[in-house]
């Protein structure tokens, strides 16, 4: 039978790979030709290498089976080219949802946990991510973070979207608009009034 040849729409990937890193085949490939890397198992010092080759998934070694499993269904998800509920809808599963957020900071990396994240707020091109352990930068817009984790996090205002677990009252401010209070926020957010009836309703089922 004659070699049938294929053109990979992802691979898998380490940094440990012998006299090389486990970028350089991407690389050094034919840009055309590229696939794009589906998962890596890198030590943390590589992580950066691994978001600016643009991979869709990063893992940690030793690698959880469960982990890989949904690495692996997020790179058949980007072949595909969107995720759907059924409905044709681009709709993320829980097992093709990141379980960190990446903020570059002066050529280095860190990876903040989507559980350990307050409230995100639009900051002109970038978004502000207040977290248990600070604040950071990242280059997404609040719209994509909206679609990705709209079951975890709500929006209060066309610039910030709160973790559900994180509002503890809405109160009126003197003024007359609406505030969020979190639980862990210095001081009160304010809610859009387009916003103040679909967040009552939530508050509601809390």
């Amino acid at each position: 039978m004659p070699a049938r040849s294929t053109t990979p729409t992802s691979c898998c990937s380490t940094s440990r790979c012998p006299a090389s890193t486990g970028w350089k085949p991407r690389a050094t490939s034919p840009r055309s030709n590229r696939a794009r890397p589906s998962c890596s198992a890198p030590p943390t010092t590589h992580a950066l290498s691994a978001f600016e080759a643009a991979a869709i998934d990063y893992l940690v070694k030793p690698v959880r089976p469960e982990r890989l499993a949904a690495a692996l269904d997020r790179a058949r998800t980007f072949a595909a080219g969107r995720t759907t509920n059924g409905s044709g809808e681009g709709i993320a599963t829980p097992d093709q949802r990141r379980t960190h957020l990446c903020a570059r900071l002066r050529g280095s990396l860190r990876l903040i946990p989507i559980e350990d994240v307050h409230y995100l707020q639009a900051e002109e091109k970038y978004v502000v991510v207040h977290h248990a352990r600070g604040e950071d930068l990242i280059e997404e817009s609040l719209k994509s973070l909206e679609e990705e984790f709209g079951d975890r996090f709500v929006r209060i205002h066309r610039n910030c979207l709160v973790a559900r677990h994180e509002i503890v009252e809405l109160k009126r401010a003197p003024d007359g608009h609406v505030q969020a209070v979190l639980r862990h926020g210095d001081h009160p957010l304010e809610v859009s009034r387009r916003c103040v009836a679909h967040l009552r309703e939530t508050v509601k089922h809390l």
